[in-house]
């Protein structure tokens, strides 16, 4: 009986599958044709466009500021000796002139920098404040915060070996000339100086009379207010 059964059910399937409209079948096969094609044909859009991936390029220069480098008043900055690794941070600034505090001769490398890129240096030739025998010269920084105050040097940078004494001594006396206390000046200078501060350093600035520095009006940078005594 389940043989026949088996039999027949089989017999009614045959018939059943005979009786499909096999005109149809195209219509029903379409659609999957179709995806199957587009889906052949994006792989194929795929192969041939580039890499779209975003590839983030590295710096080829990286910007080194010299040893103490800080600013000072805008245009006017300061710092300790520059060396070739500095060249390319200098330049990008770019400065216009180098106030060099040191007596001995520019290095080669800094001299031919400057010339590259149109830098002027102004070098005043100045000791270092060691008791009990060397003494900085006031005429010195007298006429080198005159060119400081002057924004035909802008920009311009400081600069002595490590940017601590003498440069911090020449920064001390702008700060006089801009009137400030005694005290921030002394605690800008010591910031610098570190552990290295220097007592005759400090008793300089404090002397230091403001009023005698030549300003010209005409040229000062806006954010220096003189009062009349000290401009001519």
């Amino acid at each position: 009986m389940n043989a026949t059964g088996d039999t027949n059910r089989s017999a009614e399937q045959i018939e059943l599958v005979d009786e499909i409209d096999h005109s149809n079948v195209g219509d029903v096969l379409k659609p999957m044709y179709h995806i199957s094609s587009a889906k052949h044909r994006l792989y194929e859009l795929q192969q041939k466009q580039p890499e779209t991936n975003v590839q983030i390029s590295q710096p080829t220069t990286v910007f080194i500021p010299p040893i103490n480098f800080n600013m000072v008043i805008p245009g006017v900055y300061r710092s300790g000796y520059p060396t070739k690794k500095n060249f390319a941070f200098l330049k990008s600034i770019p400065l216009k002139s180098i106030l060099y505090l040191c007596p001995e001769q520019y290095a080669q490398a800094n001299m031919e920098f400057a010339r590259a890129n149109g830098i002027r240096i102004l070098q005043f030739g100045i000791e270092g404040n060691k008791e009990p025998f060397v003494h900085i010269p006031e005429e010195a920084i007298r006429s080198a915060v005159a060119q400081l105050l002057d924004v035909r040097n802008h920009p311009i940078m400081i600069h002595c070996n490590k940017g601590k004494h003498r440069t911090g001594v020449l920064v001390g006396c702008l700060r006089k000339v801009q009137r400030w206390s005694l005290t921030s000046i002394f605690d800008e200078y010591r910031r610098f100086a570190g552990t290295k501060v220097r007592m005759l350093d400090q008793q300089f600035i404090e002397l230091f009379d403001a009023s005698s520095v030549p300003i010209n009006p005409l040229h000062k940078p806006g954010c220096i207010t003189l009062p009349k005594q000290i401009t001519q």
